[in-house]
């Protein structure tokens, strides 16, 4: 997978409450559905380059770290079982691993409270 660079985090400062731009217009992916192209959902995920044009526009979005707390919180979800799709660069294989972990982490400071 291409390295991923430490995604930024949106800094906003609207004149007012209702000019406060929504993270996914400012998203590198933005506009690709009119495109007719989907990288991010692929046909064929389990092929090793499945996710590779997906992860090269991710690698520059400056709004991956909104899309990853985004997809982290579906992980947490009823249906985070069902994991598709690239978000912030991840493939879902990779944020079922990240959820893993949080989750033992959430665990251990629990056991440790």
């Amino acid at each position: 997978m291409l390295a991923r660079t430490r995604a930024r985090r949106l800094t906003k400062s609207p004149k007012r409450a209702d000019q406060i731009i929504d993270w996914r217009e400012l998203a590198s992916c933005k506009g690709w559905a009119e495109k007719g192209v989907d990288p991010w959902f692929p046909e064929h995920p389990a092929e090793p380059k499945a996710f590779e044009t997906a992860a090269r526009i991710c690698a520059g979005c400056p709004v991956a770290q909104q899309c990853l707390d985004a997809a982290m919180d579906g992980e947490k979800s009823l249906h985070g079982r069902q994991r598709y799709g690239m978000y912030a660069g991840m493939t879902p294989g990779e944020r079922y691993s990240l959820h893993l972990r949080k989750a033992r982490q959430a665990a251990k400071e629990g056991e440790a409270a």
